[in-house]
């Protein structure tokens, strides 16, 4: 059945929660959400421009460092929360 094949790949994701530096407006998030969002094994993407957060749920084919690498490459910094 589609559908539990579909809930059970979902179960095996996980979120990731980044703290990033240097976000002013809703343009600097979407921007950042859009340069994750293409990456292989992303989910989905939630950027906080007035938290300077972001919840990112990935399912196990994501490279955290490459999520990261997206981030930099979009001209911010960031960092794992779990990670600190």
């Amino acid at each position: 059945d589609r559908f539990e094949k579909a809930w059970s790949f979902r179960l095996n994701n996980e979120e990731m929660e980044v703290e990033i530096d240097g976000m002013h407006c809703l343009a600097f998030a979407n921007a950042i959400e859009q340069a994750v969002r293409r990456l292989d094994g992303v989910e989905s993407v939630v950027i906080d421009y007035a938290l300077n957060t972001g919840t990112i749920e990935i399912n196990p084919n994501a490279s955290k460092q490459k999520i990261l690498q997206a981030i930099k490459d979009a001209g911010y910094h960031a960092e794992i929360l779990d990670d600190r």
